[in-house]
């Protein structure tokens, strides 16, 4: 090998180290969701489901950013998107949410997952709470009713969250 080829393997291993897909950890990502139940455990009402619905959209947006899973279209396991390494799509931050919303005590069935059903698909969760509808979006950090959405959303009849391949 020559001097400049040499170089040019390093340089193209260096590329490599930064664009293949790693996670923030394992570990660290279940310490991380962990540290988020006990917040949103901290507080009450709204200001608990804001908790979960802000932190998850920032946990998942900042530590899994590279090329989208192979299984992007299938719904995952809490335990299988926190041990990703690939960027999550919008089922993945549906699944979590629900996960830390039943920790705190909301019930399964004030949760149905709604399904956009124009333009690009695209699923959010909607919270039955007194007497409101409120969307959980990763698409928003802020929480929004149904009539706040400028598309058309319905009942999700695909997999039953819980319910899925991996």
């Amino acid at each position: 090998m020559t001097g400049s080829t040499k170089v040019s393997v390093a340089v193209l291993l260096a590329w490599l180290f930064l664009l293949v897909p790693r996670s923030a950890g394992a570990e660290n990502m279940k310490q991380q969701f962990d540290e988020i139940a006990e917040a949103a455990q901290q507080k009450s009402g709204l200001d608990q489901i804001r908790e979960i619905n802000l932190s998850i959209n920032t946990l998942l947006t900042t530590t899994h950013f590279f090329l989208k899973s192979p299984e992007a279209n299938d719904w995952r396991s809490v335990d299988y998107i926190l041990d990703s390494k690939y960027r999550d799509d919008c089922k993945d931050f549906v699944v979590l949410k629900e996960e830390l919303l039943q920790r705190v005590g909301i019930k399964s069935e004030r949760m149905p997952v709604m399904l956009r059903s124009t333009g690009e698909l695209h699923v959010v969760l909607k919270i039955h709470y007194r007497e409101r509808e409120i969307i959980l979006d990763n698409l928003r950090n802020v929480m929004v009713t149904m009539q706040d959405l400028s598309h058309a959303y319905e009942l999700y009849n695909g997999i039953p969250l819980g319910q899925n391949s991996n």
